[in-house]
């Protein structure tokens, strides 16, 4: 259990990444970075721009995924400073919260995957068509996305294995 001085730092760490998120993200971006981290953007539990990162702030706080969110938004927005919030640990998630690396997946971890698989699948699928349509010299931030997008599909269906589904 983290002392009391570890919980504060961490909440501020929170705070400073839901910040920037408020202040320096636009909602096509918010988006993206949700896209990227297998999150539904529609299906987070608020309305408006700052409603919906501070959501996406707890969801991925729960999940033990914070460091996630960090090096995805450091790809997506490079020009920020993460300076203090690059530093957050890997917390491992909260005992009230599932996690994907148990030995055993419930039903709904399990289906959660899944669609995060199916997610990634159809951007993947979209970044391939845009990269076509650049024939021989695509944009290198399309092909970061694409990489990134296989990486994580190749993640999550590892976790899946992992656990005999």
């Amino acid at each position: 259990m983290p002392s009391s001085n570890e919980g504060e730092a961490e909440r501020e760490r929170v705070i400073q990444l839901h910040q920037i998120l408020v202040a320096r993200f636009d909602e096509e971006e918010l988006r993206t970075l949700c896209f990227d981290l297998g999150v539904d953007y529609d299906d987070l539990p608020a309305h408006g721009k700052a409603s919906k990162a501070r959501e996406l702030v707890r969801h991925v706080e729960r999940r033990g995924q914070t460091l996630e969110l960090v090096r995805t938004g450091k790809r997506i927005r490079p020009d920020i400073s993460w300076e203090g919030i690059s530093e957050v640990p890997s917390t491992p998630p909260r005992e009230d919260t599932p996690h994907h690396e148990a030995s055993k997946l419930t039903e709904e971890e399990r289906q959660s995957i899944e669609r995060q698989i199916a997610i990634l699948r159809r951007n993947l699928a979209h970044l391939e068509e845009q990269i076509a349509r650049f024939g021989m010299v695509p944009p290198l931030h399309l092909l970061n996305e694409r990489d990134y997008a296989r990486a994580q599909i190749a993640e999550l269906e590892q976790q899946l294995a992992a656990v005999g589904s």
